[in-house]
């Protein structure tokens, strides 16, 4: 069971890291907590720089303390700066455990992110700004994205995603919601053009084009209506080469590497406590509706059947 509102999650002290300003060579600084009751840890990850991929099964590849405890959640996210270099949103990433690499199915990872987002709360994992999370074909269809609010949420629609009638509907379900859309990893000739019309942002990864193949993409897709995005940007040169071509958006290593955020579930029992406790805070209690919320939770009964041996 997930609860939905992030004040209250269960999870100890936590440390988050909202971005301001970026310095010159975009070096990370820890604030100070900024509201002691969020349930939520932030870690710096050093992220997978060079796509290492897990060990096989037979290695000693994982730490035991990095595998996730019953209950605990990960997420990790990745700040998008604009052209002033202030952070304009997260791109959310999938985490099963401590390491910073992605080893699960892309359709698991989307549905994973989405109760993360629900579990924590978009308002606390990206600070009040824009979330952008990744979409499979399943997660449009679905309309899964709508359990989060359009104001804050970016639907990042996959390179894999095939833009049929049914993406395309989806789509436009999103855009008439008020959702912002984003197409990751963009590329010359991609497959995806018929979904331009719907873009908000275009992200384009640096490392998988040429500055050519760039510069003519900011020639045909660049707009008032459709900003354009730099990933994986890693170097100062990479970060104002992008800046001079036009690009409104930056995102990478250069800036910040994917910060980890760890929280828990709520354990149903306690879920049912909060219900009990917000029925009995009303001004008027409905007994027959609180008795069977009593009758539902075992602890009370098993509590009640010791009382009546020990008289």
């Amino acid at each position: 069971m997930l609860l939905t509102k992030p004040s209250n999650a269960q999870g100890g002290s936590a440390f988050s890291f909202p971005h301001g300003r970026v310095p010159k060579y975009a070096i990370s600084q820890r604030s100070k907590i900024t509201n002691p009751r969020l349930p939520l840890k932030f870690r710096h990850c050093c992220a997978d720089i060079k796509n290492v991929k897990p060990a096989a099964a037979t290695e000693k590849a994982t730490d035991p303390h990095s595998l996730a405890l019953p209950g605990q959640r990960f997420v990790a996210r990745q700040p998008i700066f604009d052209r002033s270099q202030k952070v304009f949103g997260y791109e959310l990433l999938f985490r099963n455990g401590v390491e910073d690499y992605f080893n699960a199915d892309p359709e698991l990872a989307c549905r994973s992110t989405l109760d993360s987002s629900l579990l924590f709360g978009i308002e606390t994992i990206c600070d009040h700004r824009r979330a952008f999370v990744n979409c499979t074909c399943e997660v449009l269809f679905k309309d899964l994205l709508t359990l989060l609010p359009p104001d804050q949420t970016v639907a990042e629609i996959l390179e894999t995603v095939e833009p049929d009638d049914r993406v395309i509907a989806a789509c436009k379900r999103l855009k008439t919601a008020g959702y912002m859309i984003a197409l990751d990893d963009f590329a010359p000739n991609d497959p995806r053009l018929p979904l331009c019309e719907f873009a908000d942002i275009i992200k384009v990864d640096v490392r998988a084009t040429k500055f050519e193949e760039r510069a003519g993409m900011m020639r045909r897709f660049a707009s008032p209506k459709c900003k354009m995005l730099a990933e994986k940007l890693e170097n100062p040169h990479e970060f104002f080469q992008a800046r001079n071509m036009g690009f409104v958006y930056f995102q990478g290593y250069f800036f910040c590497r994917p910060e980890l955020v760890v929280g828990r579930e709520v354990p149903s029992n306690r879920l049912h406590y909060i219900w009990l406790l917000e029925m009995v805070c009303r001004p008027e209690i409905d007994m027959r509706e609180l008795e069977k919320m009593l009758k539902q939770e075992a602890s009370i009964k098993s509590q009640k059947s010791e009382v009546k041996l020990k008289k």
